[in-house]
């Protein structure tokens, strides 16, 4: 499938800096910008399993009539789950367990996993600190 790929570079760009901060106070400056962009700003490839090859309706990916899609999970420590999250085709490479024949990937942004993880009225609370949250770092701007 053709995706529309995510253009992280600000996300891979921190990532670096965070991995060359040479002091507590530096790190917490890029870890806070880091959080922000991937909140507010980036876009992950997001793996799905698929029979059938959604349409492309431009931002989104539609799937139609009864197809069953379903998104592998990682276990983690404490037998916590997890989606995998790609930044970009490099990054999912990277990825031994990814199967072109039987793997799709979709573009998802923050709120597309923030849906698929909370309830309703947790992601109404969520996007409302979130909102909230905006407002604050855009008056210290």
């Amino acid at each position: 499938m053709e995706n529309h790929m995510p253009d992280n570079s600000l996300l891979r760009e921190l990532f670096e800096q965070r991995a060359g901060a040479k002091s507590q106070e530096e790190l917490d400056r890029i870890m806070e910008r880091l959080l922000t962009e991937v909140v507010l700003g980036a876009h992950f490839l997001s793996v799905v399993r698929s029979a059938a090859e959604p349409a492309d309706s431009g931002q989104k990916p539609v799937f139609q009539g009864q197809e069953m899609v379903g998104f592998p999970m990682l276990d983690g420590p404490g037998g916590k789950q997890f989606y995998p999250a790609f930044t970009d085709t490099q990054a999912l490479g990277l990825w031994t367990s990814f199967d072109r024949e039987t793997h799709r990937t979709i573009v998802l942004n923050f709120d597309d996993y923030v849906s698929m993880i909370l309830p309703g009225a947790a992601r109404m609370e969520l996007k409302n600190l979130l909102n909230d949250m905006d407002a604050y770092t855009s008056r210290l701007e």
